[in-house]
Protein backbone atom coordinates (compact mmCIF):
# COMPACT_ATOMS: atom_id res chain seq x y z
CA UNK A 1 0.00 0.00 0.00
CA UNK A 2 3.05 2.37 0.62
CA UNK A 3 4.24 1.51 -2.58
CA UNK A 4 1.04 2.35 -4.32
CA UNK A 5 0.67 5.69 -2.67
CA UNK A 6 3.72 6.95 -4.20
CA UNK A 7 6.42 6.32 -1.37
CA UNK A 8 9.82 4.47 -1.94
CA UNK A 9 10.31 0.98 -2.20
CA UNK A 10 13.26 1.28 0.64
CA UNK A 11 11.36 3.53 3.16
CA UNK A 12 8.09 0.74 2.85
CA UNK A 13 10.75 -1.96 3.35
CA UNK A 14 12.60 -0.61 6.35
CA UNK A 15 9.51 0.12 8.03
CA UNK A 16 7.43 -3.21 7.25
CA UNK A 17 10.95 -4.70 8.74
CA UNK A 18 11.08 -2.60 11.62
CA UNK A 19 7.39 -3.79 12.37
CA UNK A 20 8.80 -7.62 12.00
CA UNK A 21 11.44 -6.72 14.40
CA UNK A 22 9.05 -5.32 16.37
CA UNK A 23 6.68 -8.18 16.29
CA UNK A 24 9.43 -10.90 17.71
CA UNK A 25 10.31 -9.38 20.08
CA UNK A 26 6.01 -9.43 21.57
CA UNK A 27 5.97 -12.75 20.70
CA UNK A 28 9.15 -14.11 22.19
CA UNK A 29 8.48 -12.30 25.11
CA UNK A 30 4.82 -13.59 25.52
CA UNK A 31 5.75 -17.21 24.59
CA UNK A 32 8.74 -17.33 26.74
CA UNK A 33 7.05 -16.50 29.94
CA UNK A 34 4.06 -19.35 28.65
CA UNK A 35 7.33 -21.66 28.18
CA UNK A 36 8.79 -21.17 31.11
CA UNK A 37 5.77 -22.02 33.41
CA UNK A 38 5.05 -25.00 31.28
CA UNK A 39 8.96 -26.46 31.37
CA UNK A 40 9.22 -25.28 35.44
CA UNK A 41 5.70 -26.52 36.67
CA UNK A 42 6.90 -30.66 36.14
CA UNK A 43 10.36 -29.62 37.83
CA UNK A 44 8.52 -28.22 40.68
CA UNK A 45 5.60 -31.02 41.06
CA UNK A 46 7.92 -33.96 41.26
CA UNK A 47 10.40 -32.11 43.11
CA UNK A 48 7.67 -31.20 46.02
CA UNK A 49 6.08 -33.92 45.80
CA UNK A 50 9.27 -36.57 46.43
CA UNK A 51 10.12 -33.73 49.12
CA UNK A 52 6.68 -34.70 50.74
CA UNK A 53 7.82 -38.22 51.50
CA UNK A 54 9.99 -36.66 54.21
CA UNK A 55 8.80 -33.27 55.21
CA UNK A 56 10.79 -32.70 58.04
CA UNK A 57 14.15 -33.65 56.46
CA UNK A 58 16.18 -31.17 54.42
CA UNK A 59 17.78 -34.36 52.71
CA UNK A 60 14.06 -35.48 51.58
CA UNK A 61 13.81 -31.91 49.92
CA UNK A 62 17.15 -32.10 48.34
CA UNK A 63 16.35 -35.79 47.20
CA UNK A 64 13.05 -34.19 45.85
CA UNK A 65 14.55 -31.53 44.29
CA UNK A 66 17.43 -34.08 42.20
CA UNK A 67 14.89 -36.12 40.65
CA UNK A 68 12.95 -33.66 39.84
CA UNK A 69 15.55 -32.03 37.64
CA UNK A 70 16.76 -35.09 36.05
CA UNK A 71 13.74 -36.44 35.16
CA UNK A 72 12.01 -33.76 33.72
CA UNK A 73 14.41 -30.28 34.33
CA UNK A 74 17.00 -31.88 31.49
CA UNK A 75 14.44 -32.66 28.51
CA UNK A 76 12.59 -28.95 30.02
CA UNK A 77 16.38 -27.52 29.28
CA UNK A 78 16.78 -28.94 26.05
CA UNK A 79 13.28 -28.00 24.70
CA UNK A 80 13.69 -24.24 26.34
CA UNK A 81 17.26 -24.56 24.62
CA UNK A 82 15.67 -25.08 21.16
CA UNK A 83 12.99 -21.97 22.12
CA UNK A 84 15.82 -19.69 22.81
CA UNK A 85 17.55 -20.72 19.58
CA UNK A 86 15.05 -20.26 17.04
CA UNK A 87 13.26 -16.95 18.29
CA UNK A 88 16.99 -15.71 18.47
CA UNK A 89 17.08 -16.64 14.88
CA UNK A 90 13.90 -14.95 13.95
CA UNK A 91 14.81 -12.06 15.89
CA UNK A 92 18.18 -11.49 14.49
CA UNK A 93 17.16 -12.04 11.46
CA UNK A 94 14.46 -8.99 11.28
CA UNK A 95 17.13 -7.06 12.64
CA UNK A 96 19.37 -7.41 10.52
CA UNK A 97 16.28 -6.75 7.57
CA UNK A 98 15.68 -3.42 9.98
CA UNK A 99 19.01 -2.30 10.13
CA UNK A 100 20.40 -3.00 6.27
CA UNK A 101 19.55 0.17 4.58
CA UNK A 102 18.62 -2.06 1.77
CA UNK A 103 22.49 -3.32 1.24
CA UNK A 104 23.16 -6.59 -0.38
CA UNK A 105 24.98 -8.35 2.83
CA UNK A 106 22.90 -7.63 5.22
CA UNK A 107 19.61 -8.29 3.76
CA UNK A 108 20.77 -11.75 2.41
CA UNK A 109 22.24 -12.57 5.99
CA UNK A 110 18.85 -11.72 7.19
CA UNK A 111 16.73 -13.63 4.86
CA UNK A 112 18.93 -16.61 5.60
CA UNK A 113 18.34 -16.05 9.24
CA UNK A 114 14.74 -15.82 9.19
CA UNK A 115 14.40 -18.82 6.80
CA UNK A 116 16.17 -21.05 8.87
CA UNK A 117 14.23 -19.60 11.89
CA UNK A 118 10.90 -20.43 10.37
CA UNK A 119 12.19 -23.46 9.02
CA UNK A 120 12.96 -24.43 12.43
CA UNK A 121 10.03 -24.32 13.88
CA UNK A 122 8.12 -26.47 11.03
CA UNK A 123 7.82 -30.27 12.07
Amino acid sequence: MGVASGAAVESVFLSAAGFLYSWYWFWAVVLGILVMVFFLAPLVAIGSSIGFLAPESPVGKLVGLCVGFTSTGTLSLMLAGRFIFRRALLIIGAYALMTSGCAFLPVMLGIIFLAVGVMWGKK
